[in-house]
């Protein structure tokens, strides 16, 4: 039998996200974040256009272990009616490291990019290539 354990994530606030062009002038994104671990996806609600938002979200997942798994995937989006949500921010966290080593409370900072700065993003993230 596998030993039971919680990973709790507090998630905030998003600050300084970057406002879009839009058919009324510049629009702030819609934001929300997604917790990923162990097959299971959980997400915050969504803020309606603002560039600074106050989330205080709590993200409960259980987990057995042992897992086959490791990686704790957080994602900032942003939210769309009529077309596919943006990937604002990635980050991730190591759930053995979290298991093994006590994390006292800690602030995470995700950094994204604006569109028009990157023209390929998958170059970004191919192992052992400096985009040129």
């Amino acid at each position: 039998a596998g030993r039971a354990h919680h990973v709790e994530i507090n998630i905030h606030r998003v600050v300084d996200l970057p406002t879009t062009a839009g058919m009324m002038g510049e629009v702030a994104p819609s934001p929300y974040v997604t917790v990923e671990f162990s097959g299971v996806i959980l997400k915050t609600p969504v803020i309606e256009n603002v560039a600074h938002a106050t989330l205080n979200a709590r993200v409960l997942i259980p987990v057995v272990t042992p897992l086959y798994e490791d990686t704790i995937i957080l994602k900032l989006w942003n939210s769309f009616t009529l077309s596919a949500d943006e990937l604002l921010a990635q980050g991730l966290i190591s759930f053995s490291e979290l298991r093994n080593n006590s994390l006292p409370p800690s602030w995470f900072n995700l950094y994204g990019y604006k569109a028009s700065e990157i023209s390929d993003p998958a170059v970004l993230t191919q192992g052992g290539h400096t985009p040129e």
